[in-house]
């Protein structure tokens, strides 16, 4: 039986979850699928963070629909049909391009001073357009996780790393588009401390 959420999202099925919280596939207000991530806490949230969540636009995030507040605290977001990275087997043309949307997204995150303190293969989904797209928006800012912008930049440059090595093994060098991206992650992790 679906479940209303904040009599504006109706929860149809659960699609995935971990510590944080599960995550549903639901219908909109507008019947448009969504992706609505319902928080294992319930942390205080404050217009502020509502405002600032919502007003993050970027291709290559999922953007926040609504912070919902009723029993329990949720995230609406544009629901990203694809697989999860950790599903993905990418070529070696395919990866600095998913790196370099990736960063692109962290940088639009960090702008608007929102960390994403999450980021690991199955918070990255590559669209039907063949796109690499963050998810999990605000998670971690809602539930105070400790982070930095550094943290983003270390989890990225490890992610490319673990997706390069289980798709290609351990022992093949990466190409050197690849290697540019993965460089130029850590020195942005380094410079910020």
């Amino acid at each position: 039986m679906a479940a209303p959420l904040a009599d504006r999202y109706r929860l149809l099925h659960p699609a995935w979850g971990d510590r944080f919280g599960m995550t549903h596939i639901a219908a909109g207000p507008d019947g448009a699928p969504a992706a609505v991530r319902v928080l294992s806490a319930r942390p205080e949230v404050r217009a502020a963070d509502i405002e600032l969540l919502t007003g993050i636009r970027h291709p290559n995030v999922a953007a926040v629909r609504a912070v919902l507040v009723d029993d329990r605290v949720a995230i609406a977001a544009d629901a990203v049909l694809g697989r999860t990275l950790r599903r993905a087997r990418l070529t070696a043309g395919e990866l600095p391009k998913v790196g370099t949307s990736l960063a692109e997204a962290l940088s639009a995150l960090h702008e608007r001073g929102v960390w994403h303190r999450t980021l690991d293969p199955t918070t990255v989904r590559i669209d039907h357009r063949g796109e690499a797209v963050l998810t999990d928006i605000g998670v971690g800012h809602l539930l105070g996780l400790p982070g930095r912008a550094a943290d983003d930049w270390l989890a990225l440059a490890g992610l490319l790393s673990t997706v390069w090595r289980n798709t290609h093994g351990r022992w093949r060098r990466p190409p050197a588009q690849l290697r540019d991206v993965w460089a130029d992650t850590m020195a942005r992790a380094r410079d910020m401390g």
